[in-house]
């Protein structure tokens, strides 16, 4: 049987200062059983939840995955745990203890969290029907059951299947939230954000693709010179870490050759232009010494931080990176000026002038701000970071070490290149196992 379902009613609209008043629809009345779409979502669900689970412990452990399980392992017997970037973020561990101490420590319990989470994934699509429409969101989900690469890392203990999780459910709120605007799809998305910040380092990459367009159409509808300087800042900021600095003389392991006086690189060849000497993270000794520090390294934890702080300066003193944030800082001020405080001769701001004019788009960004539910917001994500950088606060250095030792060791493993593919190796692989992801890229190129 399917549902009964009157016609949602609109209800007075919603008058916010400075937003377009939003007919909100009354919830509809629906009757006892499911419809013919649920009923088809939790078939997947179903089918998910056997592909994800069958024989789940029978295949050996990956290398990979023995780490993790040891070091869950090591939280599960009250050894404590130190975020490592080196084997990315606390959030696997801490779930993976958290098995154990549910199920006992064996493969299945290591590979369960990975099992749940890939059974998740598969019906995600469910809550974006409505927005991307429902024939789209159950060929979505379909395909994340079918899927051999999705399939795979839903069954193997690594960080890949909480971070597509996490992505997936931070595109669902922001899409969710340019249709409702309530509240509650904001926290859904910097927490997710927040939990995938704490489990795996890719989430610096995600962030930049999915704030990049998000910038740049607040821009295009507000103040569109504002594109060219953050374009221009984004040039200036790859130039200065990629380019301009000097390279080290270094070894096969990229670990550099120093001066035993000074303690400075080897300069093999001086940076173009301004002839500036290497940053720190081209030596790869540098990456494995900042990439964490505990509380009582030095005794205590003062000194341990004054420690770690002024190592931290090692890097950030270089030219190229003080101009960098210096660029950043001046660039985010010059576009508040220009855009929020500069008045013309009625008084009025460039944000005044274009949500005058009634816009959809920048009403939506406007109720960011409305009820400062953006603060409750952060202070949301900052809490998940805090608990879990800091090992539940037994390890205060983490509140920096969380950033800047994920950061700077991951930039020097771009010199230290592990793992390093040609250019055409994720597309090799694509043809291979997602052949039909290409195909459907390559048609609507076509």
């Amino acid at each position: 049987m399917t549902t009964t379902e009157t016609t949602p009613k609109l209800l007075p609209a919603i008058e916010q200062p400075g937003l377009i008043a939003v007919p909100v629809a009354e919830p509809a009345v629906r009757g006892a059983f499911p419809t013919f779409e649920q009923v088809v979502y939790l078939a997947l669900a179903v089918l998910a939840a056997i592909a994800h689970f069958w024989m789940l412990d029978v295949r050996a452990l990956h290398h990979d995955e023995t780490l993790h399980a040891t070091y869950s392992w090591y939280i599960y017997i009250g050894n404590g745990y130190m975020h490592d970037p080196l084997l990315h973020g606390p959030f696997l561990y801490y779930l993976g203890s958290f098995l154990y101490f549910l199920f006992g420590d064996t493969d299945f319990s290591a590979r369960l969290g990975a099992a749940l989470f890939g059974t998740i994934l598969t019906v995600l699509p469910f809550f974006i029907r409505r927005e991307i429409g429902r024939t789209a969101a159950l060929a979505a989900s379909v395909y994340l059951l079918l899927s051999p690469t999705f399939l795979y890392v839903g069954r193997f203990f690594r960080h890949d299947i909480y971070s597509i999780v996490f992505e997936l459910l931070v595109v669902i709120a922001i899409v969710r939230y340019a249709s409702t605007r309530r509240a509650l799809w904001l926290y859904v998305g910097i927490a997710a954000f927040a939990l995938m910040y704490v489990n795996q380092e890719t989430s610096y990459l995600f962030l930049l693709m999915m704030a990049t367009p998000l910038v740049l159409l607040l821009l295009w509808r507000v103040f569109k010179p504002g594109i060219l300087l953050v374009g221009a800042l984004g040039v200036a900021l790859a130039l200065l870490v990629f380019v301009l600095p000097g390279e080290a003389v270094v070894d096969g392991s990229h670990t550099a050759e120093r001066d035993p006086q000074t303690d400075e690189m080897v300069i093999l060849a001086p940076g173009p232009i301004f002839g500036w000497g290497p940053i720190e993270t081209e030596d790869n000794n540098y990456a494995l010494r900042i990439r964490n520090r505990a509380d009582n390294t030095a005794g205590n934890l003062f000194a341990s931080m004054a420690g770690y702080i002024g190592d931290l300066w090692l890097f950030f003193r270089h030219p190229a990176i003080l101009t960098g944030i210096g660029l950043l800082l001046g660039t985010i001020a010059l576009l508040v000026w220009l855009i929020w405080l500069r008045r013309d001769s009625e008084g009025r701001s460039v944000w005044a002038r274009a949500t005058a004019t009634g816009d959809p788009i920048l009403s939506t960004y406007g109720s960011l701000l409305a009820d400062r539910r953006w603060i409750s917001a952060l202070a949301l994500g900052f809490s998940i970071y805090a608990i879990f950088f800091t090992a539940f606060f037994t390890n205060i250095i983490g509140l920096i070490s969380g950033t800047t030792g994920s950061l700077l060791y991951w930039l020097a493993q771009h010199n230290v290149e592990r793992g390093g593919q040609p250019s055409h190796y994720y597309l090799f692989l694509l043809g291979v196992y997602e052949p039909i992801v290409l195909l459907g890229a390559l048609s609507r190129c076509g």
